[in-house]
């Protein structure tokens, strides 16, 4: 897998992240907004975003990690959706007019592995 597939929809709010985790040691998280702003809607306002996994930014308890390991696929064992006022992969903040406080809703239609140009026939030419 080189990329997940998502279907979904927000309240506008800028700020909503996907955070992935492997079994990395120490614990090291992966982070992409999802941008659903820039994107085409479908008939019930769901966005169909594609994550490619080299675009994750990885974090160690809310600081970048320059060194981490590159994500793979075979090492997620975990996922969550997070609303923050901070940028991908932690530091900075990234907006905060985009992520005030108060109420929040975000809907996760459909997951799935996305396809790789790269791969053919169940394996990755490069």
């Amino acid at each position: 897998m080189e990329a997940l597939r998502l279907k979904v929809k927000s309240d506008g709010r800028v700020g909503y992240k996907l955070t992935l985790m492997g079994d990395h040691a120490p614990r090291i998280s992966y982070q992409i907004l999802l941008d659903t702003a820039n994107e085409a809607v479908d008939a019930d306002g769901f966005a169909d975003l594609e994550l490619p996994l080299d675009e994750f930014k990885p974090s160690f308890q809310g600081r970048p990690l320059r060194d981490a390991p590159p994500l793979r696929d075979a090492k997620i064992c975990s996922l969550g959706l997070m609303l923050s006022q901070f940028a991908a992969g932690g530091g900075e903040v990234a907006d905060k007019r985009g992520c005030p406080p108060g109420n929040f809703r975000i809907e996760l239609k459909q997951l799935a592995a996305g396809k790789s140009e790269l791969a053919i026939n169940g394996r990755r030419w490069v």
